[in-house]
């Protein structure tokens, strides 16, 4: 199952996230979908980690650069709209735009 997210390392992910923001503060946030990525469907039925709603509070913008095969898919799994930050996709070769747009908030 190479290129799946598994729930393990999400959960050590958010668990770094947490402490971070718990010594800096704030963060602004980038997600890269590397090529090799197979899906979300591991993901799909799985409960939040106690932290995830301080992560939520103290996140100031999530950029996502990736294929664009995976732009719905990660919208919607990340809720989109519903969470208190503005979420945007950018393609790969827009990593760039992605840093500045991230810059701006």
């Amino acid at each position: 199952m190479s290129g799946i997210l598994m729930r393990n390392e999400l959960d050590q992910a958010k668990k770094w996230v947490f402490d971070h923001i718990q010594q800096y503060g704030k963060i602004a946030a980038l997600i890269v979908i590397e090529p090799e990525f197979q899906g979300l469907q591991e993901l799909v039925e799985w409960q939040d980690i106690e932290h995830d709603e301080y992560i939520q509070q103290h996140t100031k913008a999530l950029a996502i650069v990736g294929s664009e095969q995976w732009s719905e898919d990660a919208i919607l799994f990340l809720l989109g709209g519903l969470l208190p930050f503005p979420i945007k996709y950018f393609q790969p070769k827009e990593q760039p735009l992605a840093e500045a747009w991230l810059l701006s908030h």
